[in-house]
């Protein structure tokens, strides 16, 4: 229905680009909404520090996008018990190295929260963080997928599940204790998305860490070829079945073993579909 009643056009949203306000919204209705992979100049608004029961030490790193949605991406591993370096430590220097933060440890406040009585109550805590990194600003290269929560706990040998928290609290503590307890992929929950910062870079150039101290180099690459390589992914959550489910049990199984000294036995391992087990083989393993 076509309608050129010039009083029914009165009271609409603003276009007067003489506002400061009306001239942020234009610019952030440029970037990209949020959940989408890509590359951001971002501000970081989170780095803090959390030490497991047996003295691993992880880093939460959390950026504010330019739409001002902040994502926060999961707990990283940066110092093993035993003080090696975790598998993330060199990633986080690359943060450091191109915001020129220090490493100063201090406290700062985030927001947390817990179940009460089934409501979910939201609380400001302080916790240990590299203080010197909040609100700098970097360029990132954002993988944004969904995944199940891991939330399913079995034996890894067996793949049987272990006791119900409800209806077995004491057993179910007991198998959360143990090595060979893992958890799964759980496909009766939810999806969840998932915020992963694979690359900083530095924003004027667009280079790398490892690109900043090449005198040589003619034109950066890694943030392309970081963004060719999750653009083509598949970034909606997948069910594994098979070989795959299995693969995954004998990863995550190892991994535990390792951590308290133990090796992990093929003998013992039962197949989750029909089958010889003996089909799974290391070299099958991410």
């Amino acid at each position: 229905m076509t309608n050129n009643n010039i009083n029914d056009f009165r009271n609409l949203p603003s276009m007067d680009m003489t506002s400061q306000e009306n001239i942020d919204s234009a610019a952030k209705a440029d970037a990209p909404s949020g959940g989408v992979s890509g590359k951001y100049v971002v501000t970081v608004t989170q780095a803090s520090l959390s030490q497991s029961k047996n003295g691993s030490v992880f880093i939460t790193l959390a950026f504010q996008m330019p739409n001002g949605k902040v994502y926060r991406q999961d707990a990283k591993h940066i110092r093993a018990a035993n003080g090696d370096e975790g598998f993330y430590a060199s990633k986080l220097r690359t943060l450091f190295g191109i915001t020129g933060a220090r490493d100063t440890i201090g406290t700062t406040k985030i927001k947390d929260g817990e179940f009460v009585d089934g409501q979910f109550v939201e609380r400001e805590i302080e916790v240990p963080s590299y203080v010197d990194l909040i609100g700098k600003q970097v360029g990132v290269v954002l993988n944004f997928y969904q995944k199940y929560p891991d939330s399913y706990g079995i034996n890894g040998y067996t793949g049987y599940p272990i006791p119900n928290k409800q209806s077995d609290p004491v057993g179910y503590e007991n198998a959360k204790a143990q090595a060979t307890t893992i958890w799964m992929p759980n496909y009766e929950k939810e999806t969840q998305p998932v915020f992963d910062f694979v690359l900083f870079y530095q924003p004027e150039t667009e280079k790398s860490f490892a690109e900043m101290l090449d005198d040589n180099l003619e034109e950066p690459k890694a943030v392309q070829e970081a963004l060719d390589k999750i653009m083509s992914k598949d970034h909606k959550a997948v069910q594994l079945s098979g070989n795959a489910w299995d693969n995954l049990r004998i990863k995550l199984l190892k991994k535990n073993l390792k951590k308290v000294g133990m090796s992990f036995d093929h003998n013992l391992f039962e197949s989750s579909f029909e089958g010889n087990s003996e089909q799974i083989q290391d070299s099958d393993l991410i």
